[in-house]
């Protein structure tokens, strides 16, 4: 186990505690961090919020390094003490308004659970602002209402915002009459008078992208409205309607809520649905992508790099975004080119550069796809060799995205690596043009079955010109997620 860690450390033991907050944070809807190996603010606001409903002392949170007893509890929480466990049993059902940071802005923990359920679901926006109570924003890097309030009084008295400022000279409700503190402002909370106590949920949320989280929220059940409809300046205040449930809302009295009943019901009612994708390479060098997700497709995966120095033509910055941007649920692959002489750390590197050099990985986003069906042109490997060149890439993609890659693959698995049984702990994309794919799938797979499968090469679907690969995956839209970063 690592040394103490603290902020402005950057290696390997950061890394792996980035990830073991990361999956810490998932059983408890805190956002993903970048596992970077870089200890920076948002590192340590995980730390701090995860840490407290594990259950680690006000002391140990407080404290200016990440300790190697606070590690152990991160890396295995099975292993915690009695002490630990009784402070996170006793935590947990006020989780919702303990505050921490979404996007490093500062909210209520019961409010980044949806926003971060949005995001899962598509939403692409960002949390700009939140709670501005007293003392609250600055342990953030954010400003207070009072500070807002004041700074636009002066941008006003003086006809231009202060340096001191840094262009926050937006008009700002005064002090106690904020959403943002929780309080009534007089116009958009019904009868309720200016200065008036707010609940927790109704805290403003201000957000880029507002239609498009409305829209997600009001398909996961949420009640939630843009705040002020009319005012062109407010158009990204959004606010809560109606209670949105607590942050572990799946057992105790907070099940009960109308909210988490609806929400639990939501994922079963697509649970059956197949949703459908398409794959892309320098093969289809136009693709109108309002089209492609006007066809109904839900995401679309890319063809980035093959082997070594041999990039696909057609993906860059511009095809990366424009997935994005029409609401797809976006991936990358690298057809890999197994060979001797040939590190697989090479092909990765290689490959994550590219993608990074487009815009990179975001959350949302697919974990990046490992495609195996041919060998490289140089010395051929056996069927063992293979296995563990691709194990290299595969842990290689792990250490350095946090997740084990989807495998591309079919026949080349079964007959060429002579049908190995391990899986490598990938899910499997299955490459198969039959009627039933499921007498195809690699013995590796045969008893979890392929996540996607991609049926035809020579499909068509509205947005590609010609031929197109087309793909199904199972299990609606909590399957697709669960390929997600």
């Amino acid at each position: 186990m690592a040394a103490a860690l603290k902020q402005g450390d950057n290696n390997d033991a950061v890394k792996a505690l980035q990830q073991a907050l990361n999956r810490c944070g998932e059983r408890v809807f805190y956002p993903p961090l970048v596992a970077d190996g870089a200890f920076g603010p948002f590192t340590l606001y995980a730390f701090q919020a995860i840490g407290f409903a594990l259950g680690l002392t006000t002391g140990a949170l407080s404290h200016p390094e990440v300790t190697e007893v606070a590690q152990k509890v991160f890396a295995d929480p099975t292993k915690r003490d009695a002490g630990q466990k009784k402070r996170a049993a006793e935590r947990a059902p006020t989780l919702h308004e303990h505050t921490v940071a979404f996007d490093g802005t500062p909210t209520f923990w019961g409010l980044a659970k949806p926003l971060l359920r949005a995001r899962r679901h598509g939403w692409q926006g960002t949390l700009q602002s939140s709670d501005r109570r007293p003392g609250v924003p600055e342990r953030y890097g954010k400003l207070s209402q009072k500070r807002l309030f004041e700074c636009a009084q002066r941008a006003k008295s003086l006809g231009f915002c202060p340096p001191d400022c840094n262009g926050n000279c937006n008009p700002a409700n005064p002090p106690g009459a904020s959403s943002h503190e929780c309080f009534s402002d007089g116009r958009a909370f019904g009868n309720r008078p200016a200065g008036t106590q707010l609940a927790w949920w109704e805290l403003g949320l201000d957000v880029s992208d507002h239609t498009g989280l409305l829209r997600v929220l009001d398909s996961l059940g949420y009640d939630a409205r843009q705040t002020y409809p009319d005012s062109v300046k407010e158009k990204h205040h959004v606010n809560f309607n109606a209670d949105p449930g607590r942050v572990l809302a799946d057992s105790g009295p907070a099940a009960a809520h109308p909210a988490a009943r609806r929400l639990s019901a939501a994922p079963h009612a697509t649970a059956k649905r197949t949703l459908t994708g398409i794959d892309i390479s320098n093969h289809q060098p136009v693709v109108d992508w309002e089209e492609v997700k006007a066809a109904g497709h839900s995401f679309a995966l890319s063809k980035v790099s093959e082997g070594l120095g041999t990039p696909d033509r057609e993906f860059g910055r511009a095809r990366w975004k424009a997935m994005r941007d029409v609401g797809l649920v976006r991936g990358v692959y690298h057809f890999a080119r197994p060979q001797r002489g040939r590190d697989p750390k090479d092909e990765v590197e290689e490959f994550l550069g590219l993608v990074e050099r487009a815009g990179g990985l975001q959350d949302g986003d697919l974990v990046p796809v490992l495609d195996i069906e041919a060998y490289g042109t140089a010395g051929r490997l056996d069927p063992r060799q293979m296995l563990e060149w691709a194990r290299g890439f595969v842990e290689e993609i792990h250490s350095r995205v946090g997740r084990r890659p989807i495998i591309y693959t079919g026949v080349f698995w079964r007959e060429s690596m002579a049908n190995p049984p391990d899986d490598l702990g990938c899910p499997l994309w299955l490459a198969a043009y039959v009627p039933k794919p499921k007498e195809f799938i690699p013995k590796a797979w045969a008893s979890k079955g392929f996540a996607m499968w991609q049926h035809t090469e020579t499909g068509r679907t509205r947005g590609v010109p010609g031929d197109a690969c087309l793909d199904r995956l199972p299990g609606g839209q909590a399957a697709l997620d669960r390929l997600r970063l």
